[in-house]
């Protein structure tokens, strides 16, 4: 007797959800989030070998997320699947369930940001969702248990912070990757 099976696909792992409240609209959080991510992105979080001097979220679908180093050496985080401004983007990241690099976006895992309006009107409930976690297979669990680990995280507080230290420029005009 012969039997025919499907593939077994991963199963699902629930995303890890975080936000916070900044004190900008929904279109100033957004232009922050992606075109000053060197202001906020963790040092220490860097796929580069020398120092950071450039981080760029390409502003639409297929564009690339990147860092460069003072030698011009490039390293790409990921690709931009969702460019909805001032609402909403989703990016994947290239990072393995042992914290590597991946070389695409084939095993990626995906960051969907989200910015929401806030009943004062003049801030921003920022959400980040890590989603597609089952796609670091055995890794999957271990993945989740350290994004959700209590608190904001460490790039979500980054974000955060830099947004406080700098509302009092934020509105006028951002140049990329300032």
């Amino acid at each position: 007797m012969q039997t025919d099976q499907a593939p077994s696909a991963q199963p699902q792992c629930p995303p890890v959800v975080k936000s916070t409240t900044v004190s900008l609209t929904p279109h100033q959080a957004f232009e922050f989030f992606t075109g000053r991510p060197l202001r906020w992105w963790p040092d220490r979080h860097r796929l580069v070998a020398g120092e950071r001097t450039r981080m760029v979220i390409e502003p639409a679908v297929g564009g690339r997320w990147y860092e460069e180093d003072r030698d011009g050496a490039q390293a790409q985080w990921g690709t931009v699947l969702v460019w909805e401004p001032p609402g909403r983007l989703a990016l994947t990241w290239r990072i393995s369930g042992r914290w590597q690099p991946l070389p695409d976006d084939a095993g990626a895992s995906e960051i969907e940001v989200g910015f929401t309006p806030a009943q004062d009107g003049a801030s921003t409930l920022v959400t980040v969702a890590h989603t597609r976690l089952e796609r670091y297979g055995a890794d999957a669990a271990g993945m989740r248990a350290a994004l959700d680990a209590p608190g904001l995280g460490e790039t979500l507080s980054a974000f955060a912070a830099a947004v406080a230290k700098a509302a009092p420029d934020t509105p006028s005009g951002s140049g990329a990757n300032a």
